[in-house]
């Protein structure tokens, strides 16, 4: 997790702030093609899919957690079961707008720290 961050904010078109632990100026603009790992605020159409489990297994259907922003760019929403995790549970932010507060980690999903309607 990274330390001694203040929160940032998203713009609602879809652009991304993202602040690394070791950088001094927080307002470092990113393009998909230069992401780095770092904390991001991104907001966009929030969606939660379910998928059978992969052939010659047998075990629970998948949840996949999108978030598309404005732009058409797709993050793979990741949720830590021993982290963060909605009060009130995931169903009432499918299909809305929202704002993501997370750590966008190399193979470039996004572990999810905060998840809120704005």
């Amino acid at each position: 997790m990274v330390v001694g961050c203040t929160k940032l904010s998203a713009s609602g078109d879809g652009e991304v702030t993202v602040m690394a632990a070791d950088t001094t100026s927080p307002k470092d603009q990113v393009t998909p093609s230069s992401q780095q790992s770092g904390v991001v605020v991104v907001s966009g159409l929030f969606v939660r899919t379910f998928g059978d489990p992969p052939p010659g297994k047998n075990g629970e259907a998948r949840i996949n957690y999108t978030l598309t922003t404005s732009t058409g760019k797709e993050w793979i929403l990741v949720f830590d079961e021993d982290g963060y995790w909605p009060a009130n549970g995931i169903r009432g932010f499918h299909r809305r707008q929202v704002v993501v507060n997370g750590l966008h980690m190399t193979d470039g999903r996004l572990l999810v720290e905060s998840l809120e309607i704005p």
